[in-house]
Parts: structure tokens; C-alpha cells; sequence
């Protein structure tokens, strides 16, 4: 055909395409339309391009145009084809969440049974039940397991995605892999060799188990990085979003942060226990210290009964319990911090040697004490108080002395502390007898018995009683003793400037044992940040007398005292050391309002001394301000001298 023009409203056609030119326009290519199958007149044969339904990619009218000036709309075909899509998505969105819903399930019913297989592992160590401690191992593997299975579907890396809920699944997930972990590498190896925590395996008539010792090391070995690694992991979790998840996080974070805490100081100390009970045939020699509260000293009490113990190849005996706190002649080497604070007394007389509230000092001193008056060399001090006592015949069962007096779980603080004096008034030697034998028939009694108690149950004690000060221990040897510090046995004086402690300690000055009466009350304000970084704290020291005045009236003058410095026959006298967190001081000290107190350095950390006398019924406020380095991170605790009246300290 040829072609045709017009001026106004032009119209061409060509080889059957017609397309209006709007009048002073060129024509336009791009805006020809092809015919669609079966409409107008492309040809019946022609079909529509594959895109058909998409919006022009022109930005020209979404609707397909035939010939001429008729408009034949589609758009129906892409609204069914968009519902279609729709459907497949949501269909897709429902399979997705009932896949996460049943797999949630699996995952939580798994979670449970692994928690409450831990929590039945945790029974039976206490119980020493290697069968059910086995059975509760087996049981955790494979529920542990069976939630990292459950959560590592392509369902939930999916779920992962998601704006903030997306975070729970993955710590939900990393969960899951602390749980395995704890399961491969604490519980297994554990009840592979159940027997170590078996304390009826370990300790029996007086006689620890070298070998099972061993292999409890190796376990240790194992489980203490797990531990760690685990307590690092959930330590790190953000704060979740689901509630129960977040409280399921919180309860792990305190579980493993007590066995980690736990594990990782006994794992500093294991690998030298088989040579500390003379593995190989060695005979180790130790000082055993039965420190009197009731005569207050720093590290405890007065250090008035001293027994041997001796341990080869793990067989351990005892021998007679007896005193040196009366001998005179030798000298023993102090510091001139320790003899300015303490005074030059502390040196000459064995019953002063603990005044100081370190027994890394403490130990060593009165070991020499012992080697120097005795003449028997030993590889360690170890020395422990009537409550730590009490403690350990509570798991064992109790002793009952020649004259009728039991003494027990429940009563040996008290009868040990006070009773005594009482029932024998001033007859010192009957006293000490009374003491010896005590000591040396209830440690018997602890050591052929131990076996009766759970590990768990003796794990809570010696730690308690270590924190509290109640067991603490020196070892010769440099390399041990720095594991004992490590394992929180050494009562050192803390030197850590990251977890600031301070330490408030006293010493009697009464010459007597009216300690029992002792009261005494620490209370830390709240952190002030000063403009330098460091950081001070207002704290408040009550120390009182709680013995009536009838009460000393009629008290035998060992309980009361005869220091001529007492006012009345009621008086106490104590001197009280309040020293700084390292790198801290103490400063604004006042006495009942006034200002008082002596400026003292002791192992290189500042502080105060302060000599109290109280009557009966009496008590003194002691108020300062504590002040520690920049350094710190943590709150400041307070460290101090146990008191065998346990109900009167604070």
C-alpha cells in the first residue's frame, strides 16, 4: 500500500498497521500496538508476548490497544495472576509457621527433659549415685540434641531474619549449642568416671583415694573449658524479647556462672592434690590450727590448740592436739608495717602470731612457731574455726566427749565458745583438755565419715567457710600456695584493684574469751563517681558488747578478763583495723560523731586503726568514707573477721 497524508488529524496505514499522527506530530513508532491474538486484525495465528500482563515498560496505558479506536482492557488477567502469587505465599507463610510451631514444641519438650536431666545429674553428684548420675548424662546428651536439631532447620535460619524477634531465635539457637556443649564436655566425661565424685569412693576410714583423685583431674581438665566457654557464650546474650525465653537465659546465666566460678578455682588446685597426699609413697606433714573466736584475732581466733596431721599415699593421721600459745624465747620476723600496726608483742608470743588478717602471713609464722618450739617441720598450715566444725559434724554426725557433753551439728560453736568456760570456770586445764579432745575425736569423726556426705553438699561448705573465713590455708611450697589463693582457701588480703574489698578486722585486747559476746555490723552506702574516676562509698562499722551486766558479774574472770586497762569487770576491749581496697584509702573517720582514728599501711594498703572499750550493753559507731580506684569495675564487698556467735554479725 502507499502512503497517505493529511494536515490535520493525519492517518497512515501501511502494510495493515494503521496509526493516528495527532496533527503536528511525527509519527511514533514506539506507540504502535501489536494486535493480540484473536482481536482485531493481527492474524488469528499470532500470540502475545510473554509479558503481556506487566505494566508497559514504556510508561505507556497498562491496557493492550487493538486497531482502531477500540480499547479492550485486561487488567482482570493480572489481578488473577497477582492472587494466585498471593495464595502461593501464604500458603508458603502458613507451612513456615506450622513447621516453626511443631519444631518449637519438639525444641522445648527437649529443653525441659535436658534441664531437668542437668538438675538430676547435679542430685545424684550430691548423692554420690554414679548409676543415676550416668542415667541423667544419657538422658541430657540426647535431649540437648535433640533441641539443636529441632532449631537448625532452614525454618529457622528463616525466622532468624526477622526485625527483633529474629535475634531470639538465634540466641534461642546458640542455646542450644551451650547445652550440647555441657553435655559433651562436663556431664559425659563425668559420668565416665562417676565414680571420683563419689565420696564414699574417694574418702574412707580416715584415707583418701589418690587414684580417684587423679581422675578427677582429668575430668576437670575437660569440663573447666567447657565452662568457661559456656558461661562466656550466655553471658554475651542480648536481652531477649520473649519472656521466657529471657527468664530460661537468666536462670542458665546463674547455674553456669556458679559452676564456672566453682570448677574453675577447683581446677587451678587439682592437678597438686595427688602430690599434696603424698602420691608415690611421700609423707606430707601439716599444722592443723583450731582457731578460738571467742578470744578474737584477725584471721579468727586465738590459735590456742595445734594437732599434726600427716598424709602418705592419701592415708591421713592425726596426733595429739596441743598448745605452744604459752611459750616464750623465740623471736619471729615481722614487717615493720605488721610490727607498727600490730605491735612488737605479735612476734614474741605464738598466741599473737594471727593478728595479722592475712594468713598468707598468719601460716607461715605459726609454722615456725610450731617447727621452733616443737621441732617437727611442716609442709602447710591449715586452720579452721568451731563453726566450720559444726559445719562438717552436721554432714557427719556428731562426737560425744569424756565428760558427757555432745557435741554436734547443731551445737559445737557454742559448746566449744562459751559452755566450756562456763562449766569449768577457770580450771584452764581441764579447759584445754576438754579442747584437745574434742579436736582430735571430731576430726576422726569427719575424715572416717566423709564418705556419708554428698560432694556437692561438702563443696558448699568448704566454700562458704573459706569466703567466711572460717577454713583457710597456707602451703610451703610457692607454686601450691598460689593455686590455694586461686581456689579462695589462702585468707589473703585482697589485692585485686578491679573487685575492691574492704577488710574490717579486729583483734582482742581484753586477755579473755568474752568475744562470744562480740557484735558487729558493716553497712556500705551507696557509689558516689568523684570528678578524677575513682569512686567513694559511706560506710558505717557498729561494733557492740552484748553481755548483760549480771552476766559478767558473774562470769568466771577467763570469760571476762584481766586487763587493768577494763573499767568494770563488764568491759571489752577491742582494737578494730579497717583497711582500704588496693589502690583505695579510707578517709573522715569519726567515733560516735568525733573524729578519730590512726593512720596506718599495712602490705601496701592505706587504713586505720581504732581501740574500742565497751561496757556491757554498750556499742560504738565508727563512720568513713571509702574511697577506690578508677580501676574498679566492681562494687566494693567487705571482707572480715569471722565471729563464732555467728547470730551477731552482720
Amino acid at each position: 500500500m502507499g502512503k497517505h497524508f493529511s494536515n490535520a488529524g493525519e492517518s497512515r496505514e501501511d502494510e495493515g498497521r494503521h496509526v493516528s499522527v495527532p496533527s503536528g506530530s511525527e509519527p511514533d513508532d514506539a506507540r504502535v500496538d501489536a494486535p493480540v491474538a484473536g482481536m482485531g486484525d493481527g492474524g488469528a495465528g499470532e500470540k502475545p508476548p510473554a509479558n503481556w500482563f506487566l505494566p508497559n515498560p514504556t510508561g505507556g496505558s497498562d491496557e493492550p490497544r487493538g486497531r482502531g479506536h477500540g480499547r479492550h482492557p485486561h487488567g482482570h488477567h493480572r489481578r488473577r495472576v497477582v492472587a494466585i502469587v498471593a495464595c502461593v505465599i501464604v500458603a508458603l507463610v502458613v507451612a513456615l509457621g506450622a513447621s516453626l510451631a511443631l519444631t518449637a514444641r519438639t525444641a522445648k519438650a527437649d529443653a525441659e527433659q535436658a534441664v531437668a536431666a542437668l538438675e538430676q545429674a547435679r542430685d545424684a553428684v550430691s548423692n554420690g549415685d554414679s548409676s543415676a548420675l550416668k542415667e541423667a548424662a544419657s538422658t541430657a546428651s540426647d535431649s540437648a540434641q535433640g533441641v539443636q536439631s529441632a532449631l537448625s532447620g532452614p525454618q529457622w535460619t528463616i525466622a532468624s531474619l526477622v526485625p527483633s524477634y529474629g535475634q531470639d531465635v538465634t540466641t534461642a539457637r546458640s542455646l542450644a549449642g551451650v547445652l550440647v556443649d555441657l553435655s559433651d564436655n562436663v556431664l559425659s566425661p563425668l559420668a565416665s568416671n562417676a565414680e571420683s565424685t563419689d565420696l564414699k569412693a574417694l574418702v574412707s576410714d580416715g584415707s583418701v583415694n589418690v587414684d580417684g583423685v587423679k581422675a578427677l583431674v582429668g575430668v576437670l581438665d575437660q569440663a573447666a573449658p567447657a565452662l568457661q566457654r559456656s558461661a562466656q557464650t550466655v553471658d554475651g546474650f542480648p536481652q531477649a524479647h520473649v519472656s521466657q525465653l529471657a527468664s530460661a537465659i537468666d536462670k542458665a546465666k546463674d547455674k553456669i556462672d556458679t559452676a564456672n566460678s566453682v570448677v574453675s578455682r577447683l581446677s587451678d588446685l587439682a592437678p597438686y592434690l595427688p602430690t599434696m597426699l603424698g602420691d608415690g609413697g611421700q609423707t606430707k606433714t601439716y599444722l592443723l590450727v583450731a582457731q578460738n573466736n571467742s578470744e578474737i584475732r584477725a584471721t579468727g581466733g586465738f590459735p590456742g590448740s595445734m594437732g599434726i596431721i600427716t598424709v602418705t599415699d592419701g592415708q591421713i593421721s592425726v596426733g595429739d592436739f596441743t598448745t605452744i600459745v604459752g611459750q616464750r624465747g623465740k623471736e619471729f620476723q615481722l614487717t615493720e608495717d605488721e610490727a607498727v600496726t600490730f605491735g612488737a608483742a605479735m612476734g614474741v608470743s605464738p598466741g599473737n602470731l594471727n593478728s595479722t588478717p592475712n594468713f598468707e602471713r598468719a601460716g607461715d609464722l605459726l609454722a615456725q612457731a610450731y617447727e621452733a618450739y616443737v621441732g617437727t617441720h611442716v609442709d602447710g598450715t591449715i586452720a579452721v574455726d568451731p563453726v566450720f566444725l559444726q559445719s562438717l559434724l552436721k554432714l557427719t554426725g556428731g562426737v560425744t566427749a569424756s565428760d558427757g557433753t555432745v557435741v554436734d551439728g547443731s551445737n559445737a560453736a557454742e559448746e566449744l565458745l562459751s559452755k566450756v568456760y562456763w562449766r569449768y570456770g577457770n580450771d584452764n586445764a581441764s579447759e584445754d583438755a576438754f579442747f584437745a579432745e574434742v579436736a582430735g575425736a571430731a576430726f576422726k569423726q569427719v575424715m572416717g565419715n566423709l564418705g556419708k556426705a554428698g560432694a556437692s553438699n561438702l563443696a558448699e561448705v568448704i566454700d562458704s567457710s573459706a569466703s567466711e573465713r572460717r577454713l583457710q590455708v597456707w602451703m610451703a611450697d610457692s607454686d601450691q600456695e598460689k593455686a590455694i589463693e586461686k581456689a579462695g582457701l589462702a585468707g589473703e588480703v585482697s589485692g585485686d584493684t578491679s573487685n575492691p574489698v574492704l577488710g574490717v578486722y579486729f583483734n582482742d585486747d581484753t586477755w579473755a574469751k568474752m568475744d562470744w559476746y562480740l557484735s558487729t555490723k558493716t553497712e556500705v552506702g551507696q557509689a558516689t563517681t568523684n570528678s578524677d574516676g575513682t569512686v567513694s562509698y559511706q560506710v558505717t562499722t557498729t561494733v557492740g558488747n552484748t553481755i548483760t551486766e549480771d552476766e559478767a558479774k558473774s562470769a568466771p574472770a577467763y570469760i571476762s578478763g584481766g586487763n587493768p586497762a577494763k573499767a568494770d569487770v563488764s568491759t571489752m576491749i577491742i582494737n578494730c583495723f579497717l583497711i582500704a581496697p588496693a589502690g583505695g584509702n579510707i578517709t573522715d573517720v569519726t567515733l560516735n560523731g568525733a573524729t578519730s582514728g590512726d593512720a596506718i599501711m599495712l602490705y601496701g594498703h592505706a587504713g586505720v586503726r581504732q581501740s574500742l572499750s565497751l561496757d556491757a550493753q554498750q556499742s560504738a559507731t565508727l563512720k568513713y568514707t571509702v574511697t577506690v580506684p578508677k580501676e574498679a569495675t566492681g562494687d566494693l564487698t567487705v571482707d572480715q573477721t569471722p565471729l563464732g556467735n555467728v547470730s551477731l554479725q552482720q
